[in-house]
């Protein structure tokens, strides 16, 4: 279900909540005396005006925010998927979760190596250092992948498994809230590595490896509230995440909701990139810019 109500609240869109399941706009196509004639239908995810008639939910965010079309389904995705995580967060906290989990895979084998190393990654220091794994065969809805495990206070809460074959579809497939200690959500990958004086947010873990301790992984760009909460223990926050507007955008409402909660210092870096992220950086931009964030 798209949350339509949060992405106007993001991007500054006037709105009016309608009991019949819709959230009236003005509409970006006839609209002159800003009465709210259009409507997103929250449930059926799609754009309809009383004056000029239907367009599809991607169309009408290209309109409103003059992006292309991959990013306009790009954020549909992701303020669907923030949805999603919202309902799986409260649904979890409602019930009891189990108290251990063991961690999966075993080790890495030649085609796990290949993967990383093309990656720019050294499999033996990722492995000492964050513990992974791999698969081969077993089990099936985690087969051949690098096994990711994520701790909150030292402890093993959950595990995401990265697919190295190029084959599936689902690069990146999550145990489920109700086999995990505690939802992913609920903490940031790398937590372990920080300190309190600042700390450094990116989107994935692959970035997060990359970049070092220090520099957190907040898997995608909708924080949670727990999220939030976590980095106001920290005395300087900077994000770091990819540079397409619309992310970027994020970033700064971040920023500024953590300023208004707290007066820590809070600084939004892009890093311009195009089409790569933190990830994709070689080690001598990666010194670069931790040494320019103060991160030695």
């Amino acid at each position: 279900m798209f949350n339509g109500q949060q992405f106007c609240i993001d991007y500054n869109i006037d709105y009016e909540v309608n009991r019949n399941g819709w959230l009236n706009i003005n509409c970006p196509y006839c609209s002159t005396d800003r009465k709210f004639h259009g409507g997103i239908n929250i449930y059926g995810g799609y754009f309809n005006c009383w004056k000029c008639g239907g367009k599809s939910l991607d169309y009408l965010i290209k309109t409103l925010l003059f992006v292309k079309t991959e990013e306009a389904l790009s954020i549909i995705q992701d303020y669907d998927a923030q949805t999603q995580i919202n309902q799986k967060l409260n649904k979890q906290e409602k019930k009891n979760t189990v108290s251990k989990i063991n961690l999966i895979g075993s080790t890495l084998k030649k085609g796990h190596k290949k993967y990383l190393r093309s990656r720019g990654f050294d499999p033996e220091y990722l492995v000492d250092k964050y513990n992974i794994t791999g698969t081969v065969k077993e089990p099936y809805d985690f087969k051949y992948r690098v096994i990711v495990p994520i701790y909150h206070n030292n402890k093993l809460i959950s595990y995401q498994g990265r697919d190295v074959t190029g084959k599936n579809s689902l690069r990146w497939n999550v145990l489920s809230p109700e086999e995990s200690v505690m939802h992913y959500k609920y903490t940031f990958y790398g937590l372990q590595f920080t300190s309190k004086s600042q700390i450094a947010v990116v989107e994935g873990i692959a970035d997060q490896w990359k970049m070092g301790d220090g520099f957190v992984c907040s898997f995608g760009t909708a924080l949670t509230t727990k999220q939030i909460k976590l980095l106001l223990n920290y005395d300087k926050v900077f994000f770091l995440f990819d540079s397409e507007d619309y992310t970027q955008e994020k970033a700064k409402r971040y920023a500024k909701l953590l300023q208004s909660i707290k007066n820590i210092e809070v600084e939004n870096i892009d890093l311009e990139l195009g089409k790569k992220d933190p990830g994709d950086l070689d080690r001598d931009e990666v010194k670069y810019i931790r040494r320019e964030l103060g991160f030695v």
